[in-house]
């Protein structure tokens, strides 16, 4: 029984002895794929959490109208800045909320927030942004007293109209008509020209 047991000692030493180039190499390869594999894993839940969420304006704007009815029109104003300030997310079409915010503020007669609420929401348009929220932002500037602002932006608006990319909008003749008019008139009244 010794002897057996010395025997099997001496093969397994030999075996050992003789392949351990190879043992070593696949212990390597097999502890690379753990690690491969935990790389992999913890790169995926990193992803998972810090891959922001996608939140739509009009789902915020939802809320905004419910606070107007069981409060006022700051009531709705507070809940859109609180959901600006506070979403640990992506607000997707995020331009609406400014243009929300900005009526309601028009409303109040805080047509300074109006004017910076305009200016935010254009912010996220190009070159050519719909005229109908550059006649509100001109329409604010004036409305609080910058005449300057007023002006530059009536005669931006004024360049807009004749530009073939008002086809772009959904902007109907009588819109455009009633822009056109107050824009002349504004241009007339307040040009140094």
């Amino acid at each position: 029984m010794m002897k057996t047991s010395m025997n099997f000692i001496e093969s397994l030493n030999k075996f050992f002895f003789n392949n351990y180039k190879y043992l070593v190499t696949a212990a390597l390869v097999v502890v690379a794929g753990y690690c491969m594999s935990y790389v992999v894993v913890s790169n995926s839940e990193n992803s998972k959490t810090t891959t922001p969420a996608i939140k739509p304006a009009e789902t915020i704007l939802v809320g905004a109208t419910a606070a107007e009815r069981n409060g006022s029109n700051q009531s709705a104003i507070d809940y859109i800045n609180e959901q600006i300030s506070s979403c640990d997310c992506v607000i997707e079409n995020e331009s609406l909320l400014y243009l929300k915010r900005a009526e309601y503020e028009s409303s109040l007669g805080n047509y300074q927030a109006a004017t910076d609420s305009y200016s935010q929401a254009l912010a996220f348009y190009e070159e050519y942004p719909d005229p109908r929220i550059v006649y509100e932002y001109a329409q604010a500037a004036a409305n609080s007293g910058n005449s300057e602002l007023a002006l530059q932006q009536f005669t931006f608006l004024q360049s807009l109209l004749d530009s073939e990319h008002i086809q772009s909008y959904q902007i109907t003749q009588t819109e455009v008509d009633k822009i056109a008019e107050d824009t002349e008139q504004f241009l007339a009244e307040n040009s140094n020209d």
